[in-house]
């Protein structure tokens, strides 16, 4: 019994040492495992990072273009408001130049009318004058055919 139970404890330590290797050797995989998905999460990272930073880098070129458009467009815009106020002043020239011109067309028709009716006074007067020189004649002629009437 005792050989019998030495040859069984030589086996449980044989099988003993065998699954104490079975363990280490899994314990070593599973180390080897836990390194390879280190490893790939830390290239992940990296890998991340280089994308963000690719990414902010694309949007500070954009905030910068759109800075640049946007400084330019305020640029047309300034440029277009001096020039819509040189087109309101040139108008507003344009404008008081036709309205003293108009004034003066108002002003010759003025002196036009006024010409007019001063002429229109002398022809009233003139006429009035042969009028009434007409009508002394007239009154003469009158007496003159009433004397011969008399007579």
């Amino acid at each position: 019994l005792e050989g019998k139970l030495a040859d069984a404890l030589v086996k449980e330590e044989e099988d003993v040492k065998a699954l104490e290797g079975k363990l280490a050797d899994a314990l070593a995989k599973e180390e080897e495992d836990v390194q390879v998905l280190d490893d790939k999460l830390a290239n992940a990272l990296a890998k991340g990072q280089e994308d963000v930073k690719a990414l902010e880098d694309k949007l500070a070129g954009a905030l910068e273009k759109e800075e640049e458009d946007v400084k330019m467009l305020e640029g047309k815009l300034a440029d277009a408001l001096v020039k819509e106020e040189e087109d309101v002043k040139a108008l507003e020239g344009k404008l008081a130049d036709a309205l003293a011109k108009e004034e003066e067309d108002v002003q010759v028709l003025d002196d036009k009318l006024a010409n007019a009716l001063a002429k229109g006074q002398e022809d009233v007067k003139a006429l009035e004058d042969k009028l009434a020189g007409a009508l002394e004649k007239e009154e003469e002629d009158v007496k003159m055919l009433e004397g011969k009437l008399a007579d």
